[in-house]
C-alpha cells in the first residue's frame, strides 16, 4: 500500500488542510461488458467506506475505526484512511456502477455503455 499526504489551501480562509491517506491496493480485469475491480481495506467496516462518481472520476474512500475503548497505553495498529481515484473514460455508463462489500474487499462491477463492446462485422 501506498501512503501519501496531499495539501492544498482551503478556499478563501487561507487555511492549510493535510489529508493522510493509504491507497488501497487493487486488482482490475474486464469482460466483454464490464470492468471488474477489487480493492484492498483490511479493517474497514461496510458502513466505513464510501463510492461516489464526481465527474469524470470513481472516488472511493474508507477509513479503519478504533477497536477498543479506554486509554491507549500502547498503539501498534494503525488507523487508516484509504482513498483512491480512479478515471473514468467516455466509454463506461456512469448510471450502471455496482459495489458490494465482502471480507474487507469492495467489489466493483463497471459496465461498458454499448460502443464500447466488441462485435462482429458481417462480411459481405
Amino acid at each position: 500500500m501506498e501512503a501519501a499526504v496531499r495539501t492544498k489551501v482551503n478556499g478563501d480562509k487561507n487555511e492549510i488542510v493535510e489529508y493522510n491517506y493509504v491507497r488501497p491496493l487493487c486488482d482490475i480485469s474486464e469482460t466483454p461488458d464490464h470492468y471488474h475491480v477489487a480493492l484492498q481495506m483490511p479493517g474497514v467496516a461496510k458502513g466505513d467506506v464510501t463510492v461516489q462518481v464526481k465527474n469524470e472520476h470513481l472516488l472511493v474512500t474508507g477509513y479503519t475505526s478504533r477497536l477498543i475503548d479506554g486509554e491507549t497505553i500502547r498503539a501498534e495498529i494503525g488507523h487508516r484512511n484509504y482513498r483512491r481515484i480512479f478515471s473514468l473514460g467516455r466509454l463506461i455508463d456512469r448510471e450502471k456502477i455496482e459495489a458490494r462489500w465482502q471480507d474487507g474487499y469492495l467489489i466493483l462491477k463497471i459496465a461498458k455503455k454499448e460502443e464500447a463492446k466488441p462485435r462482429e462485422i458481417k462480411i459481405n
